[in-house]
């Protein structure tokens, strides 16, 4: 995967009928737009799922409490899906033509996982393996500085000046 030409990859999406799609890479800036998309809806979701956190009840709970939770972890299950579903409509847009547009409602879980798994292969695995690689040139090239400081303080010999005026008897 040397080539700096993007790479078009070809999905078949579809309950009842399948249909393949055409998956291109993100531009250098749709790639920073959809991490803060991304960010942004994590961000949420965290916040989210702290509001329906515990409520520091017993473990021995009625049986109205517990249900009060299922149906809590229910809601947060929904507002994940909504959240992921609502902004890979807009991933998608960015990553395939308009005459191909597909919908959640064309998708089974496993072709939404591939989806998203080509999605980040495609624009975020290669580029993020390749920038710690740079990242580890570049610290390697530059010596840390308490390094540094211990180089020079070991190097130190007494001047000639420092040694006027001691005896040697």
């Amino acid at each position: 995967m040397g080539k700096l030409n993007p790479q078009i990859c070809t999905i078949e999406i579809g309950i009842r009928s399948l249909r393949e799609v055409q998956i291109f890479p993100l531009s250098l800036a749709d790639q920073t737009k959809t991490a803060r998309i991304l960010a942004k809806a994590f961000q949420e979701i965290m916040e989210k799922l702290s509001s329906f956190g515990g409520d520091g009840e017993n473990p021995g709970e009625d049986s109205l409490s517990s249900m009060a939770k299922q149906l809590s972890d229910i809601d947060v299950m929904e507002f994940i899906a909504s959240a992921i579903q609502e902004n890979l409509e807009i991933i998608l847009e960015l990553v395939v033509d308009k005459e191909e547009m597909l919908s959640m409602e064309e998708l089974t879980n496993e072709q939404f996982y591939n989806l998203v798994e080509i999605i980040y292969e495609v624009n975020y695995e290669a580029t993020s393996k390749n920038f710690m690689a740079l990242l580890k040139r570049v610290r390697g090239a530059v010596p840390p500085e308490k390094k540094m400081r211990k180089k020079v303080s070991h190097s130190k010999k007494p001047s000639p000046e420092s040694a006027v005026g001691t005896t040697t008897d």
